[in-house]
């Protein structure tokens, strides 16, 4: 549904993921699904004990631009390094951490 809406929102455009997940989900499909809208894919990893590693994210994902961070260089997140969409997705875990 997301690589859907982003495809009816912002038709044309490509869009850079911020991506982490519990390792209880469909990882390699749920990243399958979201390459086609995808310009880049950062993973990263957040406390939480099912919580996948960005490691075992990137190594899942089959698409070529793409990198690993760890939540407490925020800022990668946070900044605005180009004009296209950046989009947190994966786990609500995770976007409860970056909202406290």
């Amino acid at each position: 549904m997301l690589a859907e809406t982003i495809r009816n929102e912002f038709p044309n455009e490509k869009v850079d993921f911020v991506i982490g997940m519990l390792k209880t989900k469909d990882i390699r499909r749920t990243l399958d699904e979201l390459i086609p809208v995808a310009h880049s894919f950062t993973f990263v990893d957040f406390d939480h004990p099912q919580a996948a590693t960005a490691l075992e994210l990137m190594e899942s994902c089959l698409y070529n631009k793409k990198r690993m961070t760890n939540l407490i260089n925020d800022t990668i997140i946070l900044s605005k390094e180009n004009n296209r969409k950046r989009i947190v997705a994966g786990s609500l875990y995770l976007l409860n951490r970056l909202l406290t």
